[in-house]
């Protein structure tokens, strides 16, 4: 079971799901820039993101 409830802050101020810094997006993908498992969190993004002007 996945909780619906779960607030998350956006600091990226021109993404589109970005609302007064929390994501608003029904679903927030964070991916590793090679796709292989990673120890630090400076190699993974979102995937989610959308500039504001698209």
């Amino acid at each position: 079971m996945h909780p619906h409830n779960m607030v998350v802050e956006c600091h990226v101020s021109n993404c589109k799901h970005n609302y007064d810094n929390y994501c608003q997006a029904e679903k927030i993908e964070v991916i590793t820039e090679t796709g292989r498992m990673t120890n630090c969190s400076d190699d993974t993004y979102c995937s989610s993101f959308i500039p504001k002007d698209s």
